[in-house]
């Protein structure tokens, strides 16, 4: 009796192992809007594989017990993955339960600076003068987006690609106004749409075409 006992416990052991499995995998530093059976929210965003300069980030829909989401910061993390029974299911919620193991490495996201309104003081090595009406730059991480004002009319666009030194930009939509001065307005928009790569240096933003030409510099405002 005992020994059936005994195998009875170890089987049961083996089916619940086999049901949890670990996953390691890379969290962004910072969430997407996504949508899910209960509407819109903000998902963590993840990637399975140890390459961050060109990952596949993927929108992760269900919660991790036990994790803390640090905004700025891509955390390494070791998960413990469940399968839920169909009845411990609740409604409109994976199947598979999540539960933090430990916190592997913690790398501080260089993009997560850009996230913020600049304001355009240089272009194509040429100061502006202060007393113009000067470009502003809101860049939005979260959304991949770039929007604001290019000192007559109000502009939106996506944001291609970001990397720690590389930035495209794509889909630039702005309103028509006419303006008495256009010179500042249509050297920013050329300088804008011709812009690949940047440089961060404390409160200053360089933007370079892909020669490595100077196109803008901007400064933090917010």
């Amino acid at each position: 009796m005992k020994t059936i006992f005994k195998a009875i416990i170890i089987i049961a052991a083996l089916v619940l192992q086999s049901c949890s499995t670990n996953k390691v995998l890379w969290v962004n530093s910072y969430k997407s809007f996504c949508t899910a059976g209960v509407g819109d929210m903000q998902c963590l965003l993840v990637n399975y594989n140890d390459n961050l300069e060109s990952p596949k980030w993927e929108n992760f829909y269900s919660n991790i017990e036990g994790f803390n989401f640090n905004p700025g910061y891509f955390q390494k993390i070791k998960v413990k993955t469940t399968k839920l029974k169909e009845k411990d299911v609740p409604a409109d919620a994976s199947s598979i339960k999540y539960k933090l193991i430990e916190v592997i490495e913690q790398v501080e996201d260089s993009r997560f600076k850009l996230n913020d309104i600049w304001v355009v003081t240089s272009i194509n090595g040429k100061t502006l003068d202060k007393s113009s009406n000067l470009p502003q730059v809101e860049i939005n991480i979260s959304k991949m987006k770039i929007l604001g004002n290019d000192g007559c009319n109000n502009f939106t666009g996506g944001i291609k690609q970001l990397t720690s030194n590389e930035i495209l930009i794509e889909n630039i939509a702005a309103t028509r106004k006419m303006c008495p001065d256009m010179t500042i307005t249509n050297l920013f928009n050329a300088g804008l749409q011709n812009t690949s790569n940047y440089n961060l240096k404390e409160l200053n933003l360089f933007f370079y075409d892909k020669e490595g030409n100077e196109t803008l510099v901007l400064k933090k405002i917010d």
